[in-house]
């Protein structure tokens, strides 16, 4: 009963951490990265089991790669509706790491993707959730929170750099709001981290709580993952480069 008591708890006060990642190289292309840290979690569920004689440490570290699901399971996903194929197939140039270490408290999801336009891998939030739609246990459960009724868009034009989320589907996102409702605490305790790696220095970010590194190319944001989550256009922004 202890155990049960202090899981319901911490389930509620536990921190976890979800990340995105942009890194440009001097033409523009680079690399998107979306994770997930639930380390705080980890360490957590094994101070829970501390007790307990004989346990087997899980460790995990494994990277999926899409293409290569997205082959094997083409004659099944030729199946499905048109519609549903064209979803899947967004996912080809993404590849999934998965690490998990409970002897250190290890435990994080990255989906990562190679750009040539940063513009190609607009909304990869409603690309990583599709992870989960294939039987593969590692990628299942992936516990990126997304929502149906929002867009979120990047543009990268001269020395302009915008990242803009929008509610294209009022409904869609109402019901979503609604499904997460019960989960409100733990994204309450929860954060979202974005960093953003420029080929040169920056000038002006728009966002005023955001903070940049000592050589001026990278911008840090930190927000609540629950008021980004319920309020995602008010976390629109633009980045100014020096010329």
């Amino acid at each position: 009963m202890k155990k049960i008591l202090f899981l319901f708890v911490s389930l509620f006060l536990v921190s976890c951490v979800f990340t995105e990642e942009v890194t440009f190289n001097s033409d523009k292309t680079g690399q998107l990265s979306i994770g997930f840290n639930g380390s705080e979690f980890i360490k957590m569920m094994d101070g829970m089991n501390s007790d307990e004689e004989n346990k087997v440490v899980k460790k995990v570290d494994s990277l999926v790669v899409f293409s290569d699901i997205l082959e094997a399971s083409k004659d099944s996903i030729a199946q499905l509706p048109v519609k549903e194929q064209e979803e899947l197939m967004k996912l080809k140039p993404y590849s999934l790491r998965i690490q998990m270490d409970e002897s250190a408290d290890l435990f994080l999801f990255e989906m990562l993707t190679d750009f040539q336009k940063i513009e190609d891998v607009s909304d990869a939030f409603k690309t990583f959730s599709k992870s989960s739609v294939f039987g593969d246990q590692r990628t299942k459960g992936a516990p990126i929170v997304t929502n149906d009724g929002v867009e979120v868009s990047y543009s990268f034009k001269g020395n302009r750099f915008e990242r803009k989320a929008r509610i294209k589907n009022a409904e869609l996102f109402r019901n979503a709001l609604d499904s997460l409702s019960e989960s409100a605490m733990i994204l309450n305790a929860s954060t979202y981290k974005m960093k953003y790696n420029f080929p040169g220095k920056v000038r002006s970010v728009s966002y005023e709580g955001a903070q940049l590194s000592s050589d001026m190319k990278s911008v840090f944001i930190e927000v609540n993952y629950k008021d980004l989550t319920t309020d995602p256009e008010q976390y629109n922004f633009t980045v100014i480069l020096e010329q």
